[in-house]
């Protein structure tokens, strides 16, 4: 489910903002291309880790959240972000 070099980096962008629109979670990752942004995001949600919320306004929109499943992923997340703290860019305890 977490395969490939774009799906973590979301799911992580979803941890700390709630909900984000495309355009959001595209200036978060700067380098990612609209297509691999879409494809990596049906595929989130086909695996049941993220929802997609269509808003029918003017001008339409739509919101991606983590489900229940995608929530469970936090606190691992979390013990990650730490253990990045841990150490220096080289690998050296700080």
């Amino acid at each position: 489910m977490l395969q490939g070099k774009w799906k973590a980096q979301i799911l992580y962008e979803l941890c700390i903002h709630d909900t984000a629109r495309f355009g959001l979670l595209k200036r978060m990752l700067k380098v990612i291309t609209n297509a691999s942004l879409t494809k990596a995001l049906r595929e989130l949600e086909s695996d049941g880790l993220i929802k997609r919320e269509q808003f029918n306004e003017i001008p339409p929109h739509v919101e991606y959240s983590l489900t229940e499943k995608g929530n469970d992923l936090q606190p691992i997340f979390y013990e990650i972000m730490k253990w990045g703290f841990h150490y220096d860019s080289d690998g050296n305890a700080i």
